[in-house]
Parts: structure tokens; C-alpha cells; sequence
């Protein structure tokens, strides 16, 4: 559990490092996936007026699968994103543990591939991304149409 104590903000902020234990995300053994390590936090904290603002770097590492080829992946795995909360003049802690957990848990890949499979995803995109033709200034979606000639008899 992250507990801030208000009172010990500074003009300059304050800076945490914390770990949250594994077991606190609640993955069951069936999860497509789940951490293989502590996530280990990093929170700059400031105060202003009635908000403590919480710019927040975490990192840990997964095992999942791969979604097309079942093989198992295991990877590092890390992300930064800003917590707000609000805190009023009796408030003396803010405890940041759960918003980060739910925080985490959304951030988390959907889709999980494999090295070979990623490889094979970033060719498809460079061959569907072919580069514009010199001619393609402008965009003519009736230029290749062929003008009928009508006969008046």
C-alpha cells in the first residue's frame, strides 16, 4: 500500500519509489495474462492548491501467450501517465496503491504476439503503406475514366 502524507509535500515535490506485490492485481492462473514480477513504481508527487497531481512511471514484466500462434511470451513491460486527487484542508493521507492497480490493469495489452508474429505484422503494414505516385499531387478520382463518344444521326 502507497500512502502519501500530505504534510510532507515540499514546494518542490516529493519522490516515491514503491513496489506493488503481484498477488494485489487478483490474476487468476487462467488469465491470457499476468506479471511475473513486482511492479515496481516511481511516483513525482506535487501539491497544488486542493489536488496532489502524481506523475507515475511503472515497469514489471508478463507471461502471456501469443494470439495467433499460442507460443508463450514472456516480456518487460513498462508505462507513464498522471494520477490526480483531490485533498481538502483536513486530508493528512491519500492512499494511491488502488488507482494505479486499476490504473495498470487498463493499460495492459489486449493482444499479446509473438517476436516472429510482430515481424510479420510490421511487413504487412509496409506493403499495405506503398509510397504515393509522383503524379499523386492531388487526389483525381476520375482520371482513369474514358469519355464515351455519343453519335447524333
Amino acid at each position: 500500500m502507497i500512502k502519501i502524507n500530505i504534510k510532507t509535500i515540499s514546494e518542490e515535490g516529493i519522490e516515491i519509489d514503491d513496489a506493488i506485490a503481484v498477488e494485489e492485481f487478483g490474476f487468476a492462473e487462467d488469465d491470457y495474462l499476468k506479471f511475473i514480477q513486482p511492479l515496481s513504481v516511481h511516483a513525482k508527487i506535487k501539491k497544488y492548491e486542493d489536488t496532489l497531481l502524481a506523475d507515475i512511471k511503472v515497469k514489471s514484466r508478463y507471461r502471456s501467450f501469443c494470439s495467433r500462434s499460442l507460443e508463450k511470451v514472456e516480456r518487460d513491460w513498462q508505462e507513464c501517465f498522471t494520477l490526480d486527487f483531490p485533498i481538502e484542508s483536513t486530508t493528512e493521507f491519500v492512499e494511491i496503491s488502488e488507482d494505479i492497480r486499476q490504473e495498470v490493469i487498463t493499460r495492459l495489452p489486449v493482444r499479446v504476439l509473438s517476436d516472429k508474429e510482430m515481424q510479420k505484422e510490421e511487413q504487412e503494414q509496409e506493403v499495405k503503406q506503398e509510397p504515393p505516385s509522383v503524379d499523386a499531387d492531388t487526389y483525381q478520382p476520375f482520371a482513369n475514366l474514358k469519355l464515351k463518344k455519343e453519335s447524333h444521326d
